[in-house]
Order: structure tokens, then C-alpha cells, then sequence
């Protein structure tokens, strides 16, 4: 009996030593490791939101080039005749003219301008039917937020030559596109061949000559 006493009082002692808790310096170790566990997994999430928000971005950039090249592959391939590309009146814009056949034989020629103001960062075209038979339509933005990739003009103008690999007159464009979001930059160059053209386009050659290429569809029309 004495026996199983001094075992139901051992027992007790041990119950009690048990329930005794963390003592305040151990609380406060524990509660700072959470504190560094907890800081190191949000900067892990915050590196991995950051990162996806960029690499989201630079697709979209890149998505947004491709689509005004679409546009620009679709117009030139019927192209007859490119302009030499230059600067505006106020000098806050680059240019380039294209004559296209795009519509039946029985039609008149559509002509196309093209601006990339490095003001406001918009690239643009405007559309206007070559004998004048239609207004000129108001300006449609393509891309927001574009550069020129190089330091001059994002176009760039190849006169048709008359060897066989050069029988087309050639317009090379050069664009960069900041992210919406970022700075991520998307960057990318596209040569478009004109495959309506020749060497006796009239932009290919300098009839009057004033030692200019002559223009087509600028009759009336100008450069802002």
C-alpha cells in the first residue's frame, strides 16, 4: 500500500512538472525564429511575384510587336511602291508612305502612313484611297509605349536593284516596346519585302531629278 502511495504521489509531482509551460525566454526564441521563418517565405513570395510579373510583361511586350508586324507584313507584301522615311514639320515624328494594291485591279490603289511619334510613344497609321476618291481616316494606334531600336529612324528603306536577290524594294522596321507594368523591354526588327515593286517603282527612281527618289501618295497630303 505504502508502495503505491509514494507511486500515485510521484505521478502527481510529474503531472504537475509537466503542465508547467515555456518559460518567457523561450517563448520569446520561439516566437523569433517564427518571426524569420515567416520573413524569409514572404520575400521567397514576393521574389517569385515579382519575377512572374516581369517575365508576364515582357510576353505581353513581345505579343504587342508581333501584332503590329502582322499589320505592317500585310500591308507592305502588296506594296508597289515605299517612300524614303523621314521626320515630320515638327520634327517629333518619324514617317514612311506605302502604295499598296490590295484591292481588285478595277479599284484605285490604297496608299498607307505610317508615324511613330516619339512624344507620346504611339505607333500609328492613317489610310486614304491614292486617287482621292475617300477622306483620310483618323489615326489608329497599333502600339503604346514604342521606341525606335536604333538611333535614327525605326524605318529603314532598301531601294529594288536589279540583281535577281534584289528585284523588291525592302522596308526594314525596328521597334521596342516597354512593358505596362515594368521596364521590361521587348526588342525585335523585321525586314518586309514588297513583292509588288520593282526597280521602276516610282520611289525607286528620281525622274525629275531634284537628286530625291520620287514619293507616292503624297499629293496633298504631308507629314505633321
Amino acid at each position: 500500500m505504502l508502495r503505491r502511495l509514494r507511486s500515485l504521489s510521484a505521478r502527481s509531482r510529474n503531472a504537475q512538472s509537466d503542465e508547467s509551460g515555456l518559460s518567457l525566454i523561450e517563448l520569446v526564441v520561439a516566437m523569433s525564429i517564427f518571426t524569420v521563418v515567416l520573413g524569409i517565405y514572404f520575400s521567397a513570395l514576393m521574389s517569385m511575384s515579382r519575377t512572374t510579373v516581369q517575365a508576364q510583361d515582357s510576353v505581353d511586350a513581345s505579343d504587342a510587336l508581333r501584332a503590329t508586324f502582322n499589320v505592317l507584313d500585310h500591308q507592305v507584301r502588296y506594296a508597289t511602291s515605299i517612300n524614303m522615311p523621314g521626320k515630320g514639320a515638327s520634327g517629333d515624328s518619324w514617317y514612311v508612305e506605302l502604295e499598296a494594291t490590295d484591292l481588285p485591279d478595277s479599284q484605285p490603289s490604297m496608299c498607307y502612313q505610317w508615324q511613330l511619334d516619339t512624344t507620346t510613344q504611339v505607333l500609328s497609321y492613317r489610310t486614304w484611297v491614292k486617287d482621292g476618291s475617300s477622306l483620310v481616316t483618323d489615326w489608329r494606334g497599333v502600339s503604346w509605349g514604342v521606341e525606335s531600336a536604333t538611333a535614327g529612324s525605326p524605318f529603314t528603306f532598301k531601294a529594288a536593284g536589279t540583281t535577281s536577290s534584289e528585284t523588291r524594294q525592302a522596308l526594314t522596321v525596328s521597334l521596342k516596346v516597354e512593358g505596362l507594368t515594368t521596364d521590361q523591354m521587348s526588342e525585335q526588327q523585321n525586314t518586309f519585302i514588297a513583292r509588288n515593286s520593282s526597280s521602276q517603282s516610282p520611289s525607286n527612281l528620281d525622274v525629275n531629278g531634284d537628286g530625291v527618289r520620287d514619293a507616292v501618295c503624297m499629293t496633298g497630303m504631308n507629314r505633321p
